[in-house]
């Protein structure tokens, strides 16, 4: 089991990754629209998304069948892209601020990190939540992907069909991270939970003007533990967007 400074920093790089392969490509075909502020929220989100449907072709490949290199290839292109385009000189200068919208979505996110970081890196959270082996499902799906056989029991492969997609992306940054994917497994859904709370926090800080409303708002989301419970007794599944993404 990892320890909480690992796991947090394996949730950071996630972040970070996201943001540096996914930025330059939202920032030329958003800069111009209505959706510019929301940038830096979508370039958070974005990874997940991405990589499922380039590696799944639209979702003509299935997962025994995926290049892994077609990612590699993605990614490099993307992260070249936004060295391209950011804005370097004005950044360096301070020229560059945080928007009041994008400060209290990152607040948002860390306040859902925070139990979630804790309670899996202790017993007894860590791989069986209430006792449904999520965690452990979705491992085995990616292990069975990144083997090239795609052999599951009856049980995974009908959870398969019905989540296709998870299994990619955690079988893929597994293999760029150099873990196994019982390793990556906490980290991944941090990363979603992490993701999902900035949204949460973006939203109600662009709805919300009173800045003592919204601050209420994203505490009490965050005190609820809802978000926690969703990621982790039923994990990819609350992310059912990205599954859909590739199914229709």
């Amino acid at each position: 089991m990892e320890s909480l400074i690992a796991l947090s920093g394996s949730i950071a790089a996630l972040v970070l990754l996201s943001v540096f392969t996914s930025a330059g490509v939202i920032q030329l075909a958003l800069s111009r629209s209505a959706y510019a502020q929301a940038i830096p929220i979508i370039s958070i989100i974005f990874l997940p998304l991405f990589l499922i449907v380039s590696l799944a072709v639209f979702g003509y490949r299935d997962a025994a069948a995926v290049n892994w290199r077609l990612g590699h290839t993605y990614l490099c292109i993307a992260g070249l892209t936004t060295l391209a385009v950011t804005p370097w000189r004005r950044l360096l200068n301070g020229q560059v601020l945080i928007s009041r919208e994008l400060y209290w979505a990152i607040i948002s996110g860390f306040l859902l990190l925070i139990p979630f970081c804790y309670l899996n890196s202790t017993e007894p959270f860590a791989y069986n939540y209430l006792g449904n082996g999520e965690f452990l499902n979705y491992a085995s799906l990616a292990s069975a992907t990144l083997d090239g056989t795609g052999e599951l029991s009856d049980f995974l492969s009908h959870h398969r069909k019905l989540r296709y997609g998870q299994d990619l992306f955690l079988a893929y940054v597994s293999g760029l991270f150099g873990k196994s994917p019982i390793e990556m497994v906490h980290a991944v859904s941090g990363y979603l939970l992490f993701a999902y709370g900035t949204v949460v926090g973006f939203v109600i800080s662009s709805t919300f003007r009173s800045r003592l409303l919204s601050i209420c708002l994203i505490v009490i989301h965050a005190a609820m533990l809802l978000p926690l419970f969703n990621f982790n007794a039923s994990f990819f599944s609350s992310t059912v967007v990205l599954a859909a993404s590739i199914s229709v």
